[in-house]
């Protein structure tokens, strides 16, 4: 199943280089070095992007989706003017000079179903050892210590690895990794990864009832041994925390805590590595930044330039856009979202489906506009565009 094709070299290495460069938070922290390692991991992205480039003389990104993203690029840039607020200076060197390789990386891998292939195939074999080490040692604390990262990216890499091991044919590699994204305490990263994996399935309408439950009795199976291994996967206790008040760093509200099993209960208090330490909640986030987005609703407060009362960011991309590009942002992102979307359905494409909703489901919740994950999503979608249906 995991039999990968090396005779040619170029895709083993254009597989390689992306998943270096998409996930370089993963081991930037644990190795030292005088210059970022996500800087040195897209330059190297960057010089595989060029041969191959050169080898399939194919220049143009073309596409609606494209077209989209390099509307609402100029958009933004037109909202520095006139403060160039340097936190909108920063977001847009990120969307320019890392956002730009990973979705050249994403529309050139969706333009080559061989490459594609090396790209599923590869991310599964690498992301699988990670699982294991999880779930066996159980502890994300040491993880996140080991490897010098957050359990969100831990979450969001796994959450990553099941949807693309759909695409790959590798159900019970699927369910393994959601239940390490489980494990991570990661919510977002959990749930929208089994949304997005169960979506994807559907979406790609080949031996739809057969992976449901290939990949239902897997995750079953997988559970109920980590359940009596280990107990509870820590995802569940922050769901809980979610549930009860955690505001001020409180442990489990009452009804969640009469509810729940004891085993969920404890060790549910602010110093376990799976509470965010913050004075507020997320709704109060939200509420935020649709009150800054009201006060200039048509072009917003400028980009990077809007003052949020919690954050520096409300946690969720629309919202960004919205309190800092204005309505015109708002507009343009919800298009690109939903030109992505059509054009993955159309083409019944797993994978481009289950990664834009995973990571745009992800982008409502945390982080800014932009990110790499995002951006090669979209990547993959933008080069569905004058594909023949039949190839996917």
């Amino acid at each position: 199943m995991l039999n990968i094709d090396y005779r040619n070299a170029l895709q083993v290495l254009f597989a390689v280089a992306v998943l270096l460069f998409l996930f370089s938070g993963l081991y930037k922290a644990t190795l030292s070095s005088s210059v970022d390692l996500t800087i040195v991991s897209g330059g190297f992205l960057v010089l595989v992007i060029g041969l191959e480039l050169l080898r399939s003389r194919n220049f143009l990104v073309k596409g609606n989706v494209s077209i989209l993203i390099g509307l609402l690029t100029f958009w933004c840039l037109i909202r520095l003017v006139p403060d160039f607020d340097l936190w909108g200076v920063r977001k847009l060197l990120e969307i320019v000079l890392f956002g730009t390789p990973a979705f050249i990386a994403g529309y050139l891998l969706s333009r080559q179903p061989d490459g594609l292939s090396v790209f599923t195939k590869s991310a599964v074999a690498l992301v699988t050892p990670f699982a294991l080490w999880i779930l066996f040692t159980a502890d994300p604390g040491a993880w996140n210590t080991a490897i010098g990262t957050s359990y969100q990216m831990t979450g969001y890499f796994f959450a990553f690895g099941a949807i693309v091991s759909i695409a790959a044919g590798a159900v019970f590699a699927s369910a393994l990794f959601l239940l390490s994204a489980a494990v991570t305490g990661n919510i977002a990263g959990f749930f929208f990864g089994c949304m997005a994996v169960g979506s994807s399935i559907i979406v790609s309408g080949r031996g739809v009832w057969a992976k449901i439950m290939g990949i239902s009795i897997s995750y079953m199976a997988l559970y109920a041994g980590y359940l009596v291994v280990k107990g509870h996967p820590p995802v569940w206790r922050r769901l809980l925390l979610k549930m009860g008040n955690t505001i001020n760093g409180s442990n489990v509200g009452d009804e969640a805590a009469a509810i729940a099993p004891n085993t969920l209960k404890s060790d549910t208090t602010e110093t376990t590595p799976f509470v965010d330490n913050q004075d507020y909640n997320r709704l109060d986030v939200f509420f935020d930044g649709l009150s800054v987005w009201f006060e200039k609703p048509i072009v917003g407060h400028g980009y990077g330039a809007a003052e949020y009362e919690f954050s520096i960011y409300p946690h969720n991309t629309f919202l960004e856009l919205a309190a800092e590009t204005g309505v015109v942002g708002l507009i343009l992102v919800g298009l690109l979202f939903a030109v992505a979307i059509k054009g993955a359905l159309q083409h019944k494409d797993s994978l481009s489906f289950g990664m834009v909703l995973a990571f745009g489901l992800i982008a409502m919740v945390s982080g800014y506009w932009g990110n790499r994950i995002l951006m090669f999503a979209f990547g993959l979608c933008a080069g569905l565009s004058g594909r023949p249906r039949d190839q996917t």
